[in-house]
């Protein structure tokens, strides 16, 4: 069974580094019309409060976008990936000039993984859903990810495999949003990292 740590230790294939675009304290209090749309983890403020389907706006749903990679595998060829935190989904990357990273069968799990970090160290408030949130205080701000000691995300193409349902053997990426205020065993002791999946996790 693969751990967090192989893949931490592995080699990188390919990395790509995100940057964090988010406004600031100043900015959230004092720009009413806010445009919110190009920021990866406020992207669900710029939504409607309701989707298509009828149902309430999630906090958790986030737009994980980057340009100028090059070699990555086409949207068909969908991947796993590991969070540092220890989720365990399968991926694909869409788009043409600008890539999305796409968990296409559970599209909150991305954003799952990071606010609920940032709820654990009491960074943000806890929300469920947009609506919920009345003053904004889960916009995620420039001090807040200061506060966290990182403004980034890092994605890493393993050396590991993993088969999937036809026994197809699928690449491994791992996912990481490491911080410089907390260690990883700070981060473990509040729940938010494991280091061995459970079988589910791939299910």
């Amino acid at each position: 069974m693969l751990t967090i740590q192989e893949l931490e230790e592995s080699e990188a294939l390919q990395t790509i580094v995100i940057p964090l675009i988010v406004p600031t304290d100043d900015e959230v209090e004092n720009i009413k019309d806010l445009d919110l749309s190009k920021s990866a983890l406020n992207a669900c403020y710029s939504k409607p409060i309701h989707n298509k389907k009828g149902e309430l706006q999630s906090f958790f749903e986030v737009e994980i976008k980057f340009e100028g990679e090059h070699n990555l595998p086409p949207k068909e060829e969908w991947f796993y990936v590991f969070t540092d935190g220890g989720d365990g989904f399968k991926a694909r990357f869409v788009g043409k000039k600008t890539k999305r990273l796409s968990a296409f069968e559970d599209k909150e799990i991305i954003g799952s993984w990071i606010k609920e970090r940032l709820m654990n160290l009491e960074i943000i408030p806890e929300f469920k859903f947009v609506i919920q949130d009345h003053f904004k205080e889960g916009v995620i701000t420039r001090e807040m990810l200061e506060e966290y000691g990182g403004d980034k995300l890092i994605l890493k193409k393993t050396t590991k495999f993993k088969k999937d349902e036809n026994k197809k053997r699928r690449a491994v990426w791992l996912f990481s949003f490491p911080s410089k205020n907390y260690s990883n065993k700070e981060l473990s002791e509040m729940g938010n990292r494991v280091f061995f999946l459970p079988k589910s996790a791939w299910k």
